[in-house]
């Protein structure tokens, strides 16, 4: 007896519906298993370990680099903390050379 065009196909999408499922289930399971995504940034290390040893957040403290962080949708203390860290290294890297402010 032969199947017919149209059971085949069917009996395939339920086959594919099936593989997809087992295929959810498993990075369900997975994904339960693992560790919670956090969708906050931290600081790297070495670079907060810079700004609190060179006290960085007291020598370069600027309110209004603050401000605009935040406006540019850089919100909390990891951001800030890359800021100082930067605004440090551009200031060392000036001191040697010729350096310009402007942008």
């Amino acid at each position: 007896m032969r199947v017919s065009g149209k059971n085949h196909h069917q009996a395939h999408e339920a086959s594919r519906r099936d593989e997809r499922e087992r295929i959810r289930q498993r990075e369900r399971e997975r994904l339960g298993k693992t560790e919670k995504v956090s969708l906050r940034q931290t600081p790297k290390q070495l670079v907060s370990k810079v700004v609190d040893d060179f006290n960085l957040t007291k020598w370069l403290a600027q309110e209004s680099a603050l401000e605009k962080l935040v406006m540019a949708g850089y919100r909390g203390h990891a951001p800030y903390v890359t800021f100082l860290f930067a605004a440090r290294s551009r200031r060392s890297s000036c001191s040697s050379a010729p350096c310009s402010t402007s942008s």
